[in-house]
């Protein structure tokens, strides 16, 4: 186990310090998602001026949902954003490379590549649960909870992009549907409502990552917090084991470079 984290800290830190090798452009990327997460965050506050609920959810609830979304949004972009291109490795024959290393194939794809934005969502996130919590249990869990939306938001990812192993036409498809995860994780769970509310927690499961973990939060309830927990296991187990059936289907595109020949 410690052999693994080690080496997938060195896959992290290689595709950090890659992506931040050009250093201007690497602060202007983060101030720029801090000022666009904040520029969405006001919009929130706008319409909170106005009402005081909607749904049943008060401005702090959606303070805490932005807060979890943009951290653990953060965190999975900036730990997994291979995940994200899985599908163009997987229809361009580019996973022979993977294949050749002695380490997990799924894990070595998405940590190959970092984006650095994920930063200032991971700033972000930070500045608004760090105002909007009120004790330190209050603080735990949205760290807690921003960690496993994360962990919930690479499986999904992992999950959409595997389609290529067996319907190579559904490039933009899974990445559509990584973009509706986060939409669907940026609004309050209450707009959601029949076969979308089924949705955000079974296909697209946004429920997960801040719907139920603010409902949690706001009740300190074990019951919910359970059922976090198996959720994201779950959507990891499902994510390993789709892409390893997926595996067995790959076709090689022959991109390895041997003796001068592909």
């Amino acid at each position: 186990m410690k052999n693994i984290i080690v080496w997938y800290a060195t896959l992290v830190l290689t595709s950090l310090k890659s992506a931040t090798s050009r250093r201007l452009a690497f602060l202007f990327s983060v101030l720029m998602m801090v000022a666009n997460n904040l520029l969405f965050f006001v919009t929130w506050w706008i319409i909170y001026q106005k009402t005081p609920s909607i749904g049943g959810w008060e401005f702090r609830d959606v303070q805490m949902l932005i807060g979890i979304t943009t951290l653990s949004y953060g965190l999975s972009v900036l730990l997994f954003f291979g995940a994200g291109k899985l599908s163009d490795e997987i229809l361009d024959g580019g996973l022979d490379t993977y294949l050749m290393a002695p380490r997990n194939t799924m894990l070595s794809v998405s940590s190959s590549k970092c984006n650095i934005t994920g930063l200032g969502d991971i700033i972000t996130g930070l500045i608004l649960l760090g105002i909007g919590v009120n004790s330190p249990t209050e603080a735990v869990l949205c760290i807690f909870f921003s960690m496993t939306g994360a962990f919930i938001q690479f499986a999904s990812t992992v999950l959409f992009h595997s389609i290529a192993f067996w319907l190579s036409g559904l490039r933009e498809v899974s990445d559509l549907a990584s973009s509706t995860l986060l939409l669907l994780s940026s609004y309050p769970g209450s707009l959601f409502t029949g076969m979308v509310r089924v949705a955000i927690f079974t296909i697209i499961p946004a429920g997960f990552i801040t719907t139920l973990p603010v409902q949690v939060i706001r009740t300190l309830d074990p019951v919910g917090a359970a059922v976090i927990i198996g959720a994201t296991v779950g959507y990891l187990a499902l994510a390993s084991w789709v892409f390893s059936r997926g595996l067995l289907r790959y076709e090689s595109g022959s991109r390895i470079d041997l003796g001068g020949q592909r």
